[in-house]
């Protein structure tokens, strides 16, 4: 499942760097969309309520990340996309997975793709 989640929040934190907002706001819809697909494809996972968690805890951040794309504010995406992520790893701890390490990233592995914003 992280194969449809990973690549969303990595396209998103590098789309917030670059501060091309209107990119950023369609991976945040596509990084939300992967979450649920996950919840509905894997509702339980051992003793673990996978779809619960998804939901109670990404909630808040992925809020916080959408004002802060609203807002076009770069200082709170990256404080929100932060938050974001460290909720992220927090849950793989919590579901038995914590050798799933996720990070804010530093440089892309798209080497096809370019983040900035598109100029009129």
């Amino acid at each position: 499942m992280t194969m449809t989640v990973q690549p969303r929040h990595l396209k998103l934190g590098l789309a917030g760097q670059e501060k091309n907002w209107v990119y950023a706001q369609y991976e945040l819809h596509e990084l939300e969309e992967a979450l649920e697909r996950v919840g509905k494809i894997v509702p339980k996972w051992r003793e673990i309520d996978i779809a619960g968690n998804i939901l109670a805890t990404t909630k808040e951040p992925l809020e916080a990340v959408e004002q802060a794309i609203k807002a076009k504010d770069p200082a709170k995406f990256a404080d929100a996309y932060g938050r974001l992520t460290a909720t992220c790893n927090a849950c793989h701890q919590s579901s038995n997975v914590e050798m799933i390490v996720i990070q804010v990233p530093k440089t892309s592995p798209f080497a096809n793709q370019d983040f900035r914003p598109v100029k009129p």
